[in-house]
């Protein structure tokens, strides 16, 4: 082999070890940011999981309220009602006073 062909050949593993070496690097690096990407995706899923449990308590706590405030509607209603016929038991005692007053006035 002549020195320049071998000079060449040297070039050429230099270049390749060069190469290689770049290439590995760059492994590297990706791996790196494999590694971070799956703990942010685990990070992502740990707080996906979170909000649903939350969204799911949050679902529940709607029903209760809305559970109490059609009891309370109910009970509010019943009460007006209650109260509506003790107003009008009141209204017929007050308007029998009254007649009994006037029949009186009428006498004197």
């Amino acid at each position: 082999m002549t020195d320049d062909r071998l000079n060449q050949i040297q070039d050429m593993l230099a270049e390749l070890i060069r190469i290689v070496g770049n290439t590995n690097a760059v492994a590297e690096e990706l791996r790196t940011d494999v590694t971070e990407l799956k703990a942010d995706v685990t990070e992502l899923k740990a707080g996906q999981q979170r909000l649903e449990k939350n969204q799911q308590i949050l679902l529940e706590n709607q029903q209760t309220l809305e559970e109490n405030l059609a009891q309370f509607k109910k009970e509010t209603d019943e009460n007006f009602e209650d109260l509506n016929e003790k107003m009008d038991y009141t209204l017929l005692k007050l308007a029998k006073h009254e007649v009994k007053l006037l029949a009186k006035k009428k006498l004197t």
